[in-house]
């Protein structure tokens, strides 16, 4: 690939992104984002938020254990807001959750992104 990706494996309990530099292509068991709009470390944190993970179980058959299945076609269904939407202060929480894989201060900041959900 030719820019850095953020990545998702298909099966798990809970959404764990996690950014790929550019060069390598994702394995089969991966879905795998790439975005000129999104700063992919905020895409990251809110893909790890409640809110996200909300949206995905809704749309999506759980497996064994309560394993959620984040394929493209369950991902197509979450609405997120667009970027040029999303306050810079809560962009650069996002960012930082992701960075520091603290799923608390990113469903801090998605809440925020969607009060009413």
């Amino acid at each position: 690939m030719e820019q850095d990706l953020l990545v998702v494996q298909d099966m798990k309990l809970h959404a764990h992104p996690v950014r790929v530099p550019r060069g390598f292509y994702p394995h089969h068991g991966l879905t795998w984002f790439i975005s000129t709009e999104w700063d992919l470390d905020a895409l990251g944190g809110l893909l790890m938020s409640v809110p996200i993970g909300k949206q995905v179980a809704a749309h999506c058959v759980r497996m064994r254990g309560g394993t959620l299945r984040f394929q493209p076609t369950v991902l197509r269904t979450v609405h997120i807001p667009a970027p040029d939407q999303v306050p810079a202060e809560a962009s650069s929480e996002l960012a930082a959750a992701f960075r520091l894989h603290d799923r608390k201060r990113a469903n801090v900041a998605a809440w925020k992104l969607f009060p009413t959900l």
